[in-house]
């Protein structure tokens, strides 16, 4: 399956996520479409100096299909614990 960008939901998250990271709630953030989940993960691993335990349960898809697909509108973001539910409040909209 070849990931498609929904238009309508991805102009959203990308609104919220330029807020987010303009309004300092975000530590960093990396995109998936190149290498996938797993090259962001690394990315994120290795500019905090942190290894990964990864849980791909939350997929339907395999490991490997999940890991390594690489779709647009897709983030790892890493948030400092006090920031935790200012940035989850403004992504959900509550």
């Amino acid at each position: 399956r070849v990931p498609v960008v929904n238009p309508r939901l991805a102009r959203p998250l990308y609104e919220r996520l330029g807020m987010a990271i303009e309004q300092g709630l975000v530590a960093s953030c990396h995109d998936c479409s190149d290498g996938g989940l797993a090259a962001a993960l690394a990315e994120t691993a290795f500019a905090g100096g942190f290894g990964l335990e990864v849980d791909c349960s939350f997929s339907d898809l395999s490991p490997a299909e999940t890991l390594f697909s690489e779709s647009a509108s897709r983030f790892v973001v890493s948030v400092r614990p006090d920031q935790k539910a200012a940035f989850e409040s403004l992504m959900t909209g509550r």
